[in-house]
């Protein structure tokens, strides 16, 4: 906070390749029942959660950035791996969300290898589907499956600016392909999508490929190690016929 008011006109760019989780606090006691006996049984216990750093106090004062990049975990940790390292809470989401809602120059966000599921991805995506000058969203090494990519492929069809979608290495199969494969249908704007290191099979290869036969904007489609075989690529031998927008395909 010392340091924003100096720095902030020159930041267009924030990296957090790590977050630390935050100490844990002591548990508060809340009572709910106490039988006439005395007894504690209907007692619970509870506290505050285990929430990392929020951003928005930083991010609205910088008044230039464009691109903010954010990994929640620790790097390097070695032996001394334990799981709540990794640990990113429905409040992060909603916090992290809001910031990103609100950060009006924002043109490129990243968050992956952040244990992002569909839940947390739905929360995201309501936040930003109105965001005027997104046109980078990375969401790669996550847990987003169909019902987030539904979510993604909504953001799609609406107001999107995004030239860039990354959801490579997810967990992301045949109605979640059909799902982004229907907004495609419709977007204008995206030039460059990666769904590679998914499980979309050849159902979802095809369902990409008709989208394909209508979309006229993208450009660079990455669909690697996706258990595709022959019917994709029979359909994607129609694409490469009918689309002429189309410049790089990687099915390896």
């Amino acid at each position: 906070m010392e340091t924003l008011p100096l720095a902030s006109p020159y930041v267009r760019q924030l990296n957090i390749i790590q977050l630390l989780p935050p100490v844990k606090e002591e548990v508060i006691r809340v009572k709910d029942d106490v039988s006439d006996a005395g007894s504690e049984a209907g007692s619970d216990w509870d506290g505050p959660q285990m929430d990392h750093f929020e951003f928005s106090p930083v991010i609205e004062r910088l008044p230039h950035l464009e691109k903010f990049q954010v990994t929640y975990g620790v790097r390097d940790c070695g032996m001394n791996f334990e799981w709540n390292l990794f640990q990113f809470t429905q409040r992060d989401c909603l916090m992290l969300s809001k910031c990103i809602k609100n950060c009006s120059t924002l043109t490129s966000f990243q968050l992956h290898r952040s244990k992002v599921d569909d839940d947390k991805v739905r929360v995201l995506i309501s936040h930003i589907l109105d965001h005027p000058t997104l046109k980078e969203l990375d969401l790669s090494h996550n847990l987003i499956s169909d019902p987030g990519a539904r979510g993604i492929g909504k953001f799609l069809n609406g107001h999107s600016q995004l030239v860039r979608l990354n959801l490579s290495n997810n967990k992301i199969k045949a109605a979640g392909a059909a799902a982004i494969g229907h907004a495609l249908k419709r977007n204008t704007t995206l030039k460059e999508l990666n769904l590679g290191l998914n499980r979309l099979g050849d159902e979802g290869g095809q369902s990409l490929c008709k989208a394909l036969l209508e979309n006229a904007t993208l450009e660079h489609l990455i669909l690697a190690s996706n258990e595709m075989s022959e019917p994709t690529a029979a359909a994607m031998a129609q694409v490469a016929i009918h689309n002429s927008t189309l410049r790089k395909v990687n099915l390896s």
